[in-house]
């Protein structure tokens, strides 16, 4: 297909959403306002408040219609023909409604996101935050289909969305006006995209999510109705359809006496079992062989085993998020000290607070089975499997905190060495003080952490340097140049030199040494570079979202600056949403407002 023809499909899409929104949107039409004596019929109930009443022909105008889910009044009577206004509408006020969430997150995407990356996330015939919600509150509560054209966003399947489109139907729950007001708050207060900081740690325990379905909804299928799969219980989430005392069980579970998913009775408090899988949500089958409620934070626990515990083989239970402390036997909230962040040889610094690690914990003479959030090392009786589980003057030799060698230390490691030194390898085999910018080097390490590294400067060799090499400056490798290219500036230099790299419209080849032509500049394609010099010509390369069809007309995965492939997304040959990367003329985000 080509970009013409698929800018006709397109259209042909768009007339088709703008019928759809008028559907949705409960608008009367054209007969309605036309019928005799009784004047217009009323105007359909609106996702968020009544229609207006058609005007009469000869007679009375048509009453207005009801008010929709919000509370918000019916419409105003419709306009006489000859005679009398038709009476307004009544309210109908249901608290609680999921289309202000809609509403919300596409607020988000046409706040954060820019053009190209909305056209990928929501089509090109979303054109503002209102025809964006209008589309999904169509598909939440008018249509039955389950076919999620979305692929990226919180449309996508598994978002927000996409599961309020496409998997949610809300004649199975009842909706929480208290979750949907949390929800529609977080949305609009959630800023866009920012860098993240590669450290950062968790700050707590987990704040319950405002925009979960079983904040948004509480169910209200009973035992043996006919439920939704995908919103069975699962991870920290209770069921969103079925009620307490049951769980949605798929068709072909062996508990589930119906060929459809169906909600299948599961044990409350103190009520008979066999397995844990007999008891609901948060309920595990006690010795007794009753259903038991899992204990919260601070209260106790235990293991089948006491003297080896295990992970996950609890018999006193925590409830879903929690860990059981094997040393303390209480149940500990995640990102706290305690909890259990890693098993198994794992590691998991970022999942504990600023000022611990995950560190190894000593239980049944093994320390290799739990790992917990523990206060940084300060001595040498304290665990560690990394130097994030120790202080800042410690470093881990692969089991205990030891202190930080100083100069003149011997050393066999990089990490031995207190700051400011680094280990002498392959010569001393000493603490040394960092290399001086400007001076020769061999490695990396001799030049500190702050340092750019050390950098190939050409023909005068390697160096410490502060910061990567300019243009213009001599260079012997690409990856010492800050703009990532080092060549042969023109066909009559002598030496390499960090360059900006040709512009859009010039010749290029990716041969750095010919000096014929030089390679493209961040955000352009080499197009038509056959190997040879100077054998291609610079092109802007597509941005998130837009066309990525090459010089050629031709659907071409180079052609994305982000790197991804061209997709045929919407009927349109276009690059994903995929950030772009700063080496290639981007900041690394997507949907950052920019």
């Amino acid at each position: 297909m080509t970009q013409r023809d698929q800018r006709v499909a397109l259209g042909v899409l768009a007339v088709c959403f703008t019928v759809l929104a008028g559907v949705a949107c409960g608008d009367d039409s054209s007969p309605d306002q036309n019928v005799g004596d009784q004047g217009g019929s009323s105007g359909a109930a609106g996702a968020s408040g009544g229609g207006n009443g058609g005007s009469g022909a000869t007679d009375n105008g048509g009453s207005g219609g009801t008010g929709g889910t919000t509370g918000t009044s019916g419409g105003a009577g419709g306009n006489a023909g000859t005679a009398n206004g038709g009476t307004g509408g009544t309210s109908t006020t249901t608290m609680g409604d999921p289309d202000e969430v809609v509403r919300a997150a596409c607020g988000w995407e046409f706040r954060c996101c820019d053009e190209g990356e909305r056209a990928f996330r929501l089509s090109p015939f979303a054109t503002d935050a209102a025809t964006c919600a209008t589309r999904l509150i169509f598909e939440m509560r008018q249509s039955n289909a389950t076919a999620n054209p979305y692929v990226a966003g919180p449309a996508a399947p598994g978002g927000l969305l996409g599961r309020l489109g496409y998997v949610v139907n809300l004649a199975r729950v009842d909706v929480s006006a208290a979750g949907v007001q949390e929800c529609k708050d977080y949305w609009e207060a959630l800023g866009c995209t920012t860098e993240p900081d590669p450290d950062a740690r968790c700050n707590g325990p987990a704040a319950a999510d405002p925009c979960a379905l079983t904040n948004l909804f509480t169910p209200k299928l009973q035992i043996g109705d006919e439920c939704t799969a995908a919103l069975t219980e699962g991870g920290i989430y209770n069921d969103v359809e079925c009620v307490p005392g049951s769980t949605c069980l798929a068709a072909d579970h062996p508990d589930n006496p119906n060929d459809v998913p169906t909600c299948v009775k599961r044990g409350l408090q103190d009520e008979p079992c066999t397995q844990d899988d007999d008891c609901d949500f948060n309920f595990f089958c006690n010795g007794a062989g009753n259903c038991t409620e899992k204990g919260d934070a601070g209260e106790t626990c235990s293991f089948n085993d006491p003297t080896e515990p295990a992970p996950g083989d609890e018999n006193i239970q925590c409830k879903a998020g929690l860990s059981c402390n094997p040393v303390t036997l209480q149940c500990v909230e995640s990102c706290t000290l305690g909890f259990t962040c890693a098993t198994n040889n794992g590691d998991a610094d970022l999942a504990c607070p600023a000022d611990s690690g995950c560190a190894p914990l000593e239980v049944a003479e093994a320390t290799s089975a739990f790992r917990v959030c523990t206060a940084l090392g300060n001595s040498a009786a304290s665990r560690c499997n990394s130097d994030a589980d120790c202080v800042a003057t410690r470093y881990c030799d692969g089991s205990v905190c030891q202190s930080d060698k100083t100069n003149g230390a011997t050393c066999a490691a990089q990490n031995e060495c207190a700051a400011g030194l680094h280990c002498d390898i392959g010569n001393t085999g000493n603490c040394v003080n960092n290399l001086a910018a400007t001076v020769a080097c061999t490695n990396d390490f001799q030049c500190g952490p702050a340092s750019a590294g050390c950098l190939n400067q050409g023909t005068t060799g390697f160096a410490c340097r502060n910061n990567k090499l300019p243009n213009g400056d001599e260079c012997g490798d690409s990856a010492a140049c800050n703009s990532g290219r080092c060549e042969l500036a023109s066909e009559v230099a002598t030496v390499t030199t960090c360059v900006a790299g040709a512009a859009a419209g010039a010749d290029c080849d990716s041969i750095p040494s010919d000096g014929e032509a030089l390679s493209c500049r961040p955000g352009l394609l080499c197009f038509g570079e056959t190997g040879g010099p100077g054998s291609g010509s610079c092109v802007q390369q597509a941005n998130p979202g837009r066309n990525c069809e090459n010089p050629d007309e031709d659907a071409d995965d180079e052609m994305c600056a982000n790197g991804s492939s061209c997709t045929d997304q919407w009927d349109l040959d276009i690059c994903t949403d995929a950030a772009v990367s700063k080496t290639n003329g981007g900041n690394g985000l997507t949907c950052d407002g920019s």
